[in-house]
């Protein structure tokens, strides 16, 4: 992931940015799945950010994925 500004709340939140995502699972009687990111996460939308004073955090992972089964 890529941290980038998040200009709605720059002072306690930051964008997240997929570069590469890929899950793989054999699956019985074989064959495999695999789920990966579709194409390039252009939206940022990912986030994370504080949630209160006392440091607690929230992140968001919006990831755009495809799923291919052999």
């Amino acid at each position: 992931m890529r941290v980038e500004p998040d200009t709605d709340d720059p002072v306690r939140a930051v964008r997240l940015r997929t570069l590469g995502f890929r899950i793989s699972a054999e699956l019985p009687g074989g064959g495999a799945a695999v789920i990966e990111l579709d194409g390039q996460d252009g939206d940022a939308a990912g986030t994370l950010g504080l949630t209160q004073a006392f440091p607690r955090y929230r992140q968001v992972d919006v990831i755009p994925v495809k799923l291919a089964i052999d």
